[in-house]
């Protein structure tokens, strides 16, 4: 059996040097025994970053008598291995980086077995996968070689994929952001520029130095992650400098009509459009189960250098309990309502670019665009492709619900109105307003802004398109940003 030194440095020889008697677990299923021997029966298994306390050490020091004390349960006594407590929690952050925050510094404490067993994933499971395929092409000595040079089933990775397919619970995401807090961080970064200004006489008197970690700068990157607003008009600043002069003026501009409470009271009613199964499963917290499997797909005449991450080479995700996806119409009249798992198989190609633009299709990912925009890009840019666009349609957006909607219809108010493009980076807006449930209320808005786009490698478009939607919802009495959705033009190649 292939034999793994995953334990790190986060265990220590001597428990009793330090002068608190708190541990925690540092391995995944460590045993407590009613002795000091491994002969002894299992008491329970403890999970990584269990709590004990610390009682003695044995003479030898192998193993630690402990009490293990969790609320509502009666407290536990016995023995378990010293190497497997450690003086601190372990966080998922310490060990799993292969490198140190430069990049290039090996990270001590790199344990990949760890940090999926403190925080199962499909993405730990990859990265003791890619772990594994290293120490492959790296071997340290002529037997180590020899045990992986096939591709073996290593018992630690089986153990993780079983886990995964039996289920996970994923930790809730944050919650939807209300707009009018999104203003008041729009005028705080007004306020942080102004400081900037006065102390470098323009931003484009900023060093790189001055800028990176600078306080302006986290704030610039946290608006443009959310609005996913990188580009108006092409126009994002110097290099680094991201502070695009029409993105706090889009959001200053931009006020949503006063409601009051509706259908949704509350976060957990709905969650953001999506292609990602694991998305819902958190919001929702539904258990979603990751099932692997390998299906020899070879990309070379060796064997083992193949599409996938060590042996896995297919990905199957599933919710354990059936979601609604709602889809919206730009004509209104009717919701596409429909219950799902939200099953997906996709293949692993791990580190190689087989299927980068593999069955790519530009435009919306939660919508259908307006044709004219695939063909307006075409004959500005002279990419014959885009002449018969894919995606044609009338559907707006979807969203997921965790339990039917009391109806299937909602009625829409479309409302048109002109902008200053030297201002917003906009011509012109459209604002779908839904009441789902009749009350004469909103309870979702869709904002589309027409304008230039960002193009592709090519640059910014040449024509005004709408190319950018924001999802807005009702909860409450209160608009939250539920998502957005952008308009691409290409997939990178």
């Amino acid at each position: 059996m292939l034999l793994l030194n995953l334990l790190g440095t986060a265990c220590f020889s001597d428990p009793l040097a330090f002068p608190q008697n708190k541990r925690w677990v540092n391995g995944s299923g460590v045993n407590l025994r009613e002795q000091a021997s491994l002969a002894a029966p299992v008491i329970t298994h403890m999970v990584l970053n269990t709590t004990v306390n610390l009682i003695a050490a044995t003479t030898n020091g192998k193993f630690c008598e402990v009490e293990l004390v969790a609320d509502g349960q009666p407290t536990l006594h016995g023995f378990t291995a010293c190497e497997y407590l450690s003086t601190s929690i372990i966080k998922p952050r310490e060990i799993s980086n292969v490198y140190l925050d430069d990049n290039k510094t090996p990270n001590p404490n790199y344990n990949p077995e760890r940090a999926f067993w403190l925080k199962p994933s499909y993405e730990a499971l990859a990265e003791y996968g890619r772990y594994l395929e290293r120490k492959r092409k790296n071997p340290k000595n002529d037997t180590e070689a020899e045990q992986l040079a096939g591709r073996p089933k290593i018992p630690e990775f089986e153990r993780m994929k079983e886990h995964l397919a039996k289920g996970i619970l994923l930790t809730p995401p944050a919650p939807y952001l209300r707009w009018v807090d999104l203003k008041a961080k729009a005028r705080n970064m007004r306020n942080e520029e102004r400081k900037v200004i006065k102390k470098f006489g323009s931003i484009d008197n900023v060093k790189s130095k001055d800028w990176i970690g600078s306080t302006l700068d986290k704030q610039s990157e946290y608006l443009i992650g959310v609005l996913d607003l990188r580009t108006l008009d092409g126009n994002q600043g110097r290099f680094g400098i991201y502070v695009p002069p029409k993105l706090l003026s889009f959001i200053e501009y931009l006020e949503l009509p006063t409601i009051t409470s509706s259908y949704f009271q509350n976060q957990n009613e709905i969650a953001a459009p999506t292609t990602h199964t694991e998305k819902i499963a958190a919001k929702f917290q539904i258990i979603q189960t990751i099932q692997t499997r390998y299906n020899k797909l070879l990309t070379k005449d060796d064997q083992f250098e193949r599409a996938g991450i060590w042996d896995i080479s297919e990905v199957t995700r599933s919710l354990t309990h059936p979601v609604f996806k709602n889809t919206l119409f730009n004509l209104g009249n009717n919701i596409q309502s429909e219950s799902t798992y939200l099953r997906v198989t996709y293949p692993e190609v791990g580190d190689t670019e087989l299927s980068m633009c593999e069955d790519y299709e530009g435009g919306f990912d939660f919508g259908d665009a307006d044709p004219m925009i695939s063909i307006n890009y075409a004959k500005n840019n002279g990419h014959a492709d885009y002449e018969r666009p894919k995606k044609n349609g009338n559907k707006l957006m979807y969203f997921f619900t965790k339990h039917p909607l009391p109806q299937q219809t909602s009625s829409v108010n479309v409302v048109k109105q002109k902008l200053i493009r030297e201002k917003t980076g906009f011509v012109a807006s459209k604002e779908f307003h839904f009441d789902i449930n009749s009350d004469g209320i909103t309870d979702l808005l869709v904002w589309e802004g027409v304008g230039i786009g960002p193009g592709h490698l090519d640059g910014p478009t040449k024509t005004d398109d709408a190319w950018y939607r924001a999802f807005f919802v009702n909860i409450a009495g209160h608009w939250h940003l539920l998502g957005t959705d952008t308009y691409s033009y290409g997939c990178g190649c």
